[in-house]
């Protein structure tokens, strides 16, 4: 609902877009929650004005808050699942668990932030390399923004990042 929303955010120069947003999110957040709800039916408005819990954003705030590759079908979006549980920063060494960068063939990741500039100015250009080197290597993407523990426990310290992998499986 959230994509919609910013989609349509985007689409629209309403100048008063940003607080309608607003109300909608605000609106939305109550109803997914049973106990907002409870007090919003019960006390209305002045009910949740005590219970300010949610922290509300601009339509812009989120507008970057998706995955940059999550619809593309060239590059394949890479989770904490698709590594194992290997805890040591990336090397070009084998990988002890059966896991997609396991598989044998040749890898070319890019760890990146969904906020980051540098980070969309790439997405270009990795889609191209997909494209490019489809049936050569496999060309991933791991959004650090809803895998930051995996990030962190590769050593990612910077946005983009790029590592070529190969791995053997064992």
């Amino acid at each position: 609902m959230k994509l919609l929303l910013v989609g349509w955010l985007l689409a629209t120069n309403d100048k008063s877009a940003h607080e309608a947003f607003l109300k909608i999110n605000r609106a939305y957040e109550v109803l997914k929650d049973e106990d907002l709800r409870k007090k919003y039916d019960k006390y209305g408005e002045k009910g949740l004005d005590e219970q300010q819990s949610g922290r509300y954003e601009s339509w812009n705030y989120y507008r970057y808050d998706f995955g940059i590759y999550d619809d593309d079908l060239e590059i394949i979006t890479l989770d904490r699942g698709d590594f194992g549980n290997v805890t040591q920063p990336l090397c070009l060494s084998v990988v002890p668990e059966k896991t997609a960068v396991n598989s044998g063939e040749i890898w070319f990741i890019n760890f990146y932030f969904p906020r980051c500039s540098h980070c969309h100015q790439l997405a270009p250009t990795w889609r191209e390399v997909a494209k490019e080197m489809d049936g050569v290597m496999r060309i991933g993407a791991v959004n650090c923004g809803d895998n930051g523990h995996l990030c962190r426990s590769k050593g990612i310290t910077s946005y983009p990042s790029l590592y070529g992998l190969q791995s053997w499986p064992g």
